[in-house]
């Protein structure tokens, strides 16, 4: 109730577009708690560009699997968070699964069809929390991570340039990652 508190009085104040993901409520939900109209996507402007950010569920095969396989793997996702606080194991489980079935690929190839079909110069997406800022020849894919595992992750804008961060707990400061050309040889391995 705090979040949702701090939320509240922040949109009194600044414009809060939120892209709603597989896991929220209804667009009602946030009308009637937060006071804001929850968007499927939103065109942002970064410096000249124009970059498409959607949260990325539309484009996920893996939401079509049987629901016992996939709130099973909720369970022990969420149990090694906890039992191992460094969030290594969980992290290290859920990107092998992932790659293993090619879910981030899908997502981001299919995302950057999209921006290129939509004329866009770049996406934004957060879906399969696996922190990514990779460029392909014409789009720039980013996803933000995750923000309830180590290392927090984000997409920040400055001036004219988005890039994912993460957030160094020490200095309490973001430290932005480095862009990876996207190519043949690295598409497999581009994200985190």
């Amino acid at each position: 109730m705090q979040i949702v508190e701090l939320l509240r009085r922040y949109t009194k104040h600044v414009r809060v577009d939120w892209v709603v993901g597989n896991h929220d409520p209804s667009p009602t939900w946030f009308a009637a708690l937060l006071g804001i109209e929850a968007q499927e996507e939103v065109i942002l402007n970064v410096g000249a560009a124009q970059y498409l950010v959607y949260h990325g569920h539309g484009w996920d095969p893996s939401l079509s699997w049987p629901q016992l396989e996939v709130d099973t793997a909720d369970a022990v996702y969420f149990a090694c968070q906890w039992l191992d606080s460094s969030h290594r194991l969980a992290r290290r489980l859920k990107r092998t699964s992932k790659h293993f079935f090619h879910v981030t690929d899908v997502l981001r190839r299919r995302a950057i069809d999209e921006a290129r079909l939509r004329g866009v110069a770049g996406v934004i997406l957060g879906h399969s929390h696996l922190a990514c800022d990779v460029r392909s020849a014409d789009v720039h894919y980013l996803n933000c991570g995750c923000w309830t595992e180590k290392p927090l992750s984000f997409v920040g804008i400055s001036g004219s340039t988005a890039r994912v961060y993460d957030w160094d707990p020490v200095a309490r400061t973001p430290l932005p990652r480095s862009l990876t050309p996207l190519d043949a040889e690295t598409l497999l391995n581009s994200c985190a």
